[in-house]
């Protein structure tokens, strides 16, 4: 996951690469999303095989609320820089 995320920072532009540059975002994408699909799966399995039995989907579950909660972390963080930008532009900066 970290190669293919570090290769999508070197990247060329559309303009240096033409059709090229898409496709092979698109190709990264994928690996970067394989990569994060398979770290969660070890994730998973590590933590059911070292938690006491009758602990295991107490345990487990941890994992897909810190998936859930990155996912609004960053939502709101997005908010946050959005609306920071917008006041410091401005009123009439951004129309609407």
């Amino acid at each position: 996951m970290g190669a293919s995320t570090v290769a999508m920072g070197l990247l060329p532009t559309y303009a240096q690469a033409g059709l090229w540059a898409p496709v092979l975002l698109v190709i990264l994408r994928l690996l970067q999303g394989f990569g994060a699909g398979a770290e969660y799966a070890g994730a998973v399995t590590l933590v059911a095989e070292y938690v006491p039995p009758e602990r295991k989907g107490y345990y487990t579950a941890y994992l897909q609320a810190a998936t859930e909660v990155g996912i609004m972390l960053a939502a709101l963080m997005f908010l946050l820089v959005s609306y920071l930008r917008r006041c410091s532009a401005g009123p009439g900066a951004y129309p609407s």
